[in-house]
């Protein structure tokens, strides 16, 4: 009886293990151009840990071309410049470099480190 229980709880112990990890916890080797090309827009936004406000319809597209385009619906203009990847370290011409640090069909999130600041913004695809 107690090998049985033993062995039960030692099933329990690994599954709960396995069912613990995140996606999250896996750090990004590489990302592939193809999955950040599109539209995104701004969801949220934190600075050194704390929420910050987030501009109305903050979109970015990035296209096959490697040209960044930025609308933001609160001042009505479009800024035009350049991005390029490297493994996980972007390089988009309106936010400089910054990190991807989570990337899905439908989310991404970037790492800015500004003069001593950690920016993480979080977008999602339209």
């Amino acid at each position: 009886m107690k090998k049985l229980i033993f062995a039960l709880v030692a099933v329990l112990f690994a599954g709960f293990t396995f069912i613990s990890c995140d996606k999250k916890d896996k750090n990004l080797e590489s990302v592939s151009e193809s999955d950040l090309i599109g539209k995104w827009q701004l969801v949220s936004e934190t600075r050194n840990g704390k929420k910050t406000s987030v501009p109305e319809l903050f979109v970015i597209e990035l296209t096959s071309d490697h040209k960044v385009y930025q609308t933001n619906q609160q001042e009505k203009h479009v800024n035009v410049g350049e991005w390029s990847l490297n493994g996980t370290t972007c390089n988009i011409a309106i936010f400089g470099e910054c990190k991807v640090t989570e990337l899905t069909s439908s989310k991404l999130v970037i790492v800015i480190n500004d003069e001593g600041d950690e920016l993480v913004m979080e977008f999602k695809r339209l």
